[in-house]
C-alpha cells in the first residue's frame, strides 16, 4: 500500500487588541507563529481572524518563500480573513477561492442571524484544491470560523452538507476551523450528524508526541484568552480538524499545541508567551494512494 504523509496545523490567529496588552501585538505573535512553524513543519496551515496586519505584515515573514496562501477578507469594512496556507514546493494549485457562511454564498452577505460586534455581515470560507506533486494526489483544504449563534451554526453545518454532496465521489476534504462548537457538545453533535464528517481526533492512533515538544496530550481544551489561568485549554475545545473520506485515512497522531513561545537571537528578541487566544491544533495524516477515488468512496466513506 502507498501512503502519502501529510501535516496540517490550524488555529485561530486573533487580530491585535488592545485588551491583549503590548506582548501580544501582532509583530510580536509573528515571531512566536514563526518559531513554531519551524518546530512543527506543517504542509498546510488554516487559520481564521486574520485581519489586515497579520495578511500584509505577519504572515509574509512567517511565509517566507516556502508557503503561498489562499485568503479573501470578509467585507471591504472588515479585514479579517480565514487563509489557507500551503508548500508550494510539494503542491500545485489546482483551484480554490472563497465563500460566505450564508443562504448567498457568492457575495458578501449575513450569517442569517449572526453579526459581529460592529455589525459587519458574513462569516466567510476560504479553500484551495492542491496536488501533490511527488503522487498526483488531489485534495481540497477548508479554513473558516463559525458564528456564535445556534442558527447560524446549524444552517453553516447544512452548508457545509451541501458542499461536500456536491464533491466529486472519494475526494479527500479536510476543514480546519474555530467552529464555535464545544467538543461533543449538543450543537457539535448535531453538526457533525448533518455533514457527516469525521473528527480527526476521533481516529488518531495516538496523543503521543512523536518527539514533538509539548505536542501529544489534549488536556482540557484548545482557549486560552492569553491568561495564564487557562494555560490548560479553558476546558473547552472549540477548534477542530475534521475530514472526508475517513475509510483509507490514518491519524498517526493529533494533539494540541499548548506552546508558549519566546524568541531569542541576534535580529529579534520576543518575550515567551502565546501565539493567539486560541491554541493550534496539529495532525499527522496518512492518505492511502493505491486506489482510484471511487474505490474510496465505496469502501465506506
Amino acid at each position: 500500500m502507498m501512503t502519502q504523509n501529510l501535516r496540517v496545523v490550524g488555529g485561530d490567529w486573533d487580530y491585535v487588541q488592545a485588551a491583549d496588552g503590548a506582548q501580544n501585538t501582532v509583530h510580536i505573535r509573528t515571531y512566536r507563529f514563526q518559531e513554531l512553524v519551524n518546530r512543527y513543519d506543517p504542509d498546510v496551515i488554516a487559520l481564521q481572524e486574520c485581519g489586515e496586519s497579520w495578511i500584509t505584515q505577519g504572515l509574509p515573514i512567517v511565509m517566507g518563500s516556502t508557503y503561498a496562501m489562499e485568503y479573501k477578507y470578509r467585507a471591504d469594512s472588515s479585514k479579517e480573513s480565514t487563509p489557507v496556507l500551503y508548500k508550494k514546493d510539494k503542491y500545485d494549485r489546482v483551484d480554490g477561492g472563497f465563500f460566505w457562511l450564508s443562504d448567498t454564498p457568492d457575495v458578501s452577505s449575513p450569517s442569517w442571524d449572526e453579526k459581529d460586534q460592529n455589525g459587519i455581515p458574513g462569516r466567510i470560507c476560504s479553500w484551495v484544491k492542491l496536488r501533490d506533486k511527488a503522487t498526483g494526489v488531489t485534495f481540497n483544504f477548508y479554513s473558516t470560523h463559525f458564528g456564535l449563534t445556534s442558527l447560524s451554526q446549524k444552517n453553516s453545518g447544512l452548508q457545509f452538507a451541501q458542499l461536500f454532496s456536491q464533491l466529486a465521489k472519494g475526494t479527500y476534504a479536510f476543514v480546519l476551523g474555530d467552529f464555535n462548537l464545544k467538543y461533543r457538545g449538543e450543537e457539535y453533535n448535531a453538526f457533525m450528524d448533518d455533514v457527516r464528517i469525521t473528527d480527526l481526533r476521533e481516529v488518531a492512533e495516538s496523543m503521543a508526541s512523536d518527539g514533538l515538544a509539548t505536542m501529544g496530550d489534549m488536556r482540557n481544551g484548545s482557549f486560552n484568552g492569553y491568561n495564564s489561568e487557562y494555560a490548560d485549554g479553558g476546558g473547552s475545545y472549540i477548534d477542530h480538524i475534521l475530514a472526508k473520506p475517513n475509510s483509507k485515512l490514518a491519524v498517526d497522531f493529533y494533539g494540541v499545541l499548548y506552546d508558549q513561545i519566546g524568541v531569542e537571537g541576534k535580529e529579534i528578541s520576543v518575550p515567551t508567551g502565546y501565539i493567539s487566544d486560541h491554541f493550534a491544533v496539529l495532525c499527522k495524516v496518512r492518505l492511502n494512494t493505491s486506489q482510484s477515488y471511487a474505490d474510496y468512496y465505496a469502501s465506506g466513506a
